[in-house]
């Protein structure tokens, strides 16, 4: 039932309209797939001029950020520095993939 219950939560905040999806892997895990509605940005591209320009785009609105087991999607989340509230880490694709949420 918690999982029923994640799993909804969770559904609600990916599509949410105020909430952007981030996919931080790189081209090669890319080809595996991607979430529904992800925005592809690799974390290895992240510079000072793209984190500036994630932060306007962004400003505003909530980000959810996965990767292949959610240890790169927290590097970025810090490297944006974004408040907790504002950004969140969904862990690794495979799992979120397993949980249901489409290509």
């Amino acid at each position: 039932m918690k999982l029923f219950f994640a799993t909804l939560f969770l559904s609600f905040s990916l599509f949410a309209q105020d909430t952007v999806l981030i996919d931080v892997r790189e081209k090669d895990e890319i080809e595996q797939g991607m979430l529904k509605n992800a925005t592809w940005i690799p974390l290895s591209q992240l510079n000072a001029q793209k984190v500036s320009q994630i932060r306007q785009d962004y400003k505003d609105k909530k980000i959810e950020v996965y990767c292949r087991s959610g240890g790169r999607a927290g590097k970025f989340i810090e490297q944006l520095g974004f408040p907790k509230a504002q950004a969140k880490n969904l862990g690794g694709y495979e799992e979120l993939k397993a949980k249901g949420y489409s290509k």
